[in-house]
């Protein structure tokens, strides 16, 4: 016996409204976000900028623990697209992006946003042992981070202010700025001690020849005060490529950065020509 008429259009009314709820819940990301205008990739995490002015920042990683049926994460963060006036990218374009540091334990980007000046205080920060919490941790500080201190832990990151008169120290976990001092022009990526309460780094030019505006400084960051050790310079005649600490005698050793294969030193750096050192 055929249903009656009325029973038939109510469970075809009944079935579309089923199927267009779920096509609703299906292409509502892709309503929300709207045209793509661009994407790329930065090693694991893929950036895609839409034209609502927003950048989904997709970051995919496996946990191996399981060797033969490793587990999947697909970890999103959403952020501000940079206004753009580039023909390549109209409307907007993804914010300068740039990988700070990564480990087994940490995974930490950088970058910048509408009222950044091209200035990277924005940090992105994963906790890969705790995946199934999935979440990124997003802070921004008021001053541009420049590189991690420790590449060995990863949780201080050095920092200078817009303006490059002061220098700070932060916790990448949360961007929290727990050291600054006045410093302008820094002109070299800081060594550090292990413990990161002793940076030593160069201020105006690296290269001999403005010797007049090169200087070196160590901060003291527990007593916050900075030892002028510029003297230190007046024996060096080539271009400081980088900054070395020597735990065995808490030294920091100044090197050239042109690698060379035919030196013969020894250590870690036996490549590199040492140029002098001081004691901390």
């Amino acid at each position: 016996m055929k249903k009656p008429l009325f029973l038939r259009h109510t469970a075809l009314l009944i079935a579309v409204a089923g199927i267009t709820a779920l096509s609703i819940q299906t292409l509502r990301p892709a309503v929300m976000r709207g045209k793509v205008l661009s994407a790329s990739s930065l090693y694991d995490l893929s950036i895609v900028t839409y034209e609502t002015g927003k950048t989904e920042l997709i970051y995919n990683t496996y946990d191996y623990s399981l060797l033969n049926n490793p587990e999947h994460w697909d970890v999103r963060a959403t952020v501000d697209a940079i206004p753009s006036d580039d023909s390549r990218y109209p409307n907007f374009k993804a914010p300068n992006i740039a990988l700070l540091g990564a480990s087994p334990q940490k995974v930490i980007h950088i970058f910048d946003d509408p009222d950044s000046n091209e200035c990277q205080r924005n940090i992105l920060y994963l906790d890969q042992t705790k995946m199934e919490e999935a979440e990124f941790t997003l802070s921004r500080t008021d001053y541009c981070v420049k590189n991690i201190v420790d590449e060995w832990d990863l949780t201080t990151f050095f920092a200078v202010n817009p303006e490059n008169t002061k220098i700070a120290l932060g916790h990448t976990a949360d961007g929290k700025i727990f050291a600054s001092i006045n410093a302008a022009h820094v002109s070299s990526r800081p060594g550090h001690n292990w413990e990161n309460t002793k940076i030593a780094f160069m201020t105006g030019w690296a290269s001999p020849q403005e010797e007049d505006t090169r200087k070196l400084f160590l901060w003291d960051v527990n007593a916050n005060v900075l030892i002028d050790k510029t003297d230190v310079l007046k024996t060096v005649t080539e271009s400081v490529g980088f900054i070395h600490y020597v735990r065995e005698t808490d030294s920091f050793e100044l090197y050239n950065g042109d690698f060379d294969s035919t030196l013969n030193g020894e250590g870690p750096f036996s490549a590199y020509k040492k140029l002098g050192s001081f004691g901390s």
